[in-house]
């Protein structure tokens, strides 16, 4: 990076656990991220949201659904292809999307998360948070992006209006790189454009989106990143993504 390309690091899964809490704090410090995505219902304590708060970055809450949230770490892209080689680390990934989607489409038609439940279940995250912190987040984003999956897109341009929560992550481009995941989030993302008119709902959101552990090697789109400002979203609890989030230049204004 050179240090004049508009980048937006926004980190994931603040209460996610110990590690995932201290690396991000340390990088806050650093000032390496611009955004922290807090999740309320895990471990979470005063010295911590004080810090926070001190901090100046942008908190935005990380919606989660109980049924739906896997607590393993999964391996990334970069992780995969050292470990197994690219063409084999491309079947695991796939195997493991499908498998996912699969898991998540049999409980959503099952009824275990139907619409309903979820819009209750996130009000009680987003007045948690409040609570905690005694303001609005600044955003609003979903463990493992599923806030994309059309039914609670609209659950979540709803929540952004009733609670006047200013941006929500999304992106006019997904930049997927060949991670399925990314793909699916792509796909669902142009789905997904039509509600934000229908809802007349003005919330804003960066040009362009996309995830570390979508590529086999991001310090080369860090070379040449895409115009207009980019949210890259990173897991600091990772240790490749720590390491390279502590190599790359300060992104504090």
């Amino acid at each position: 990076m050179t240090g004049e390309e508009n980048i937006i690091f926004s980190a994931d899964d603040f209460g996610k656990s110990e590690r995932a809490n201290k690396n991000i704090l340390k990088l806050i410090k650093l000032g390496k991220i611009q955004r922290v995505s807090v999740m309320v219902n895990r471990e979470i304590d005063k010295t911590e949201i004080a810090e926070l708060l001190k901090s100046g970055v942008k908190l935005d809450i990380h919606l989660e659904i109980p049924q739906l949230t896997t607590y393993g770490l999964p391996a990334s892209s970069a992780r995969l292809a050292k470990a197994f080689g690219e063409a084999q680390a491309g079947r695991r990934l796939m195997t493991k999307t499908a498998t996912r989607s699969i898991r998540f489409m049999f409980l959503y038609l099952a009824g275990k998360t139907r619409v309903e439940k979820v819009e209750k279940e996130w009000k009680s995250q987003i007045e948690k948070f409040v609570n905690f912190f005694n303001k609005i987040p600044d955003g609003l984003n979903s463990h493992e992006h599923v806030h994309f999956f059309p039914p609670y897109f609209k659950i979540a341009l709803g929540l952004c209006r009733q609670y006047k929560i200013p941006h929500l992550r999304r992106g006019e481009k997904i930049i997927a790189n060949k991670n399925p995941i990314g793909w699916i989030i792509k796909l669902l993302n142009q789905f997904n454009k039509k509600y934000l008119t229908g809802y007349n709902l003005q919330v804003t959101g960066y040009k362009n989106l996309t995830s570390i552990d979508w590529f086999n090697n991001f310090n080369q789109f860090l070379q040449s990143p895409s115009s207009g400002t980019t949210e890259i979203i990173c897991h600091p609890e990772r240790k490749d993504e720590y390491k390279i989030l502590t190599q790359t230049q300060s992104t504090r204004p």
